[in-house]
């Protein structure tokens, strides 16, 4: 007697297909925000370059960097929330918050109108075919801006 086996595939519905493609959305917005983060430490204080966003936004970079663990130390380990913190305030001349932790947290659940997280403007750039590097634009450069 011959023995039949029955493989069931899982039924992909459309909504866990729906849920999967937000999920690498958020993915490749998280790993854009990391990357241009570490490019904005890439800046030397010398040059007099100002952050002009809000600083909670480059609070939210910094978490996002950190949980991406997209910097590390020369020894190979991934920086601290607070040693990125403390670079990109350097960088970008910004007076380091008293809770940066705070503020990434906050930033990460804003919602409404006025304005969204950072990560929720990355997926929409990237839904919406754009790559533009957001953290780039809220930098002045140059010796004469004034924060």
């Amino acid at each position: 007697m011959e023995r039949i086996i029955y493989c069931q595939a899982p039924a992909s519905t459309e909504k866990d297909t729906q849920r999967t493609m937000e999920a690498q959305l958020t993915q490749r917005a998280r790993a854009l925000i990391a990357a241009h983060f570490t490019q904005l430490l890439e800046i030397d204080p010398d040059e007099g370059a100002r952050w002009m966003g809000p600083v909670t936004d480059l609070m939210e970079a910094a978490h996002t960097a950190y949980c991406e663990a997209a910097c590390i130390d020369d020894v190979g380990n991934p920086l601290s929330f607070r040693a990125l913190v403390a670079m990109a305030c350097l960088c970008l001349h910004v007076r380091p918050p008293r809770n940066p932790r705070s503020r990434a947290c906050k930033a990460a659940s804003r919602k409404g109108v006025r304005r969204a997280s950072l990560l929720s403007r990355y997926r929409l750039r990237l839904r919406l075919g754009l790559q533009a590097n957001l953290l780039a634009g809220m930098v002045a450069r140059g010796r004469g801006v004034h924060h």
